[in-house]
């Protein structure tokens, strides 16, 4: 059985994505320092941990979230993690 033009189209896309990120590294930046923020609505940056490269601030950001369950919130307050390059 054939396959269909819609999958055939499908696995050659796929095929392209990969081959574009292959052996293609992580983006560098200017900056040597980054930083990542738990920042709410209500009170803005509550904590934030610096970091070396952006990798170590992405998993910054994931200790964050952790720390934030642990946390008391006001009622409806809103909060999000940013990660970016530290300001020096």
């Amino acid at each position: 059985m054939p396959l269909r033009p819609s999958i055939i189209a499908a696995l050659a896309s796929a095929t392209n994505r990969r081959r574009r990120s292959y052996g293609r590294s992580d983006l560098t930046a200017v900056g040597t320092n980054w930083q990542a923020s738990l920042v709410t609505n209500q009170r803005g940056p509550v904590l934030t941990r610096r970091a070396q490269t952006r990798a170590d601030a992405f998993a910054q950001a994931h200790r964050l979230l952790d720390d934030a369950e642990d946390r008391t919130w006001f009622n409806g307050e809103k909060i999000r993690v940013e990660v970016g390059q530290a300001e020096q």
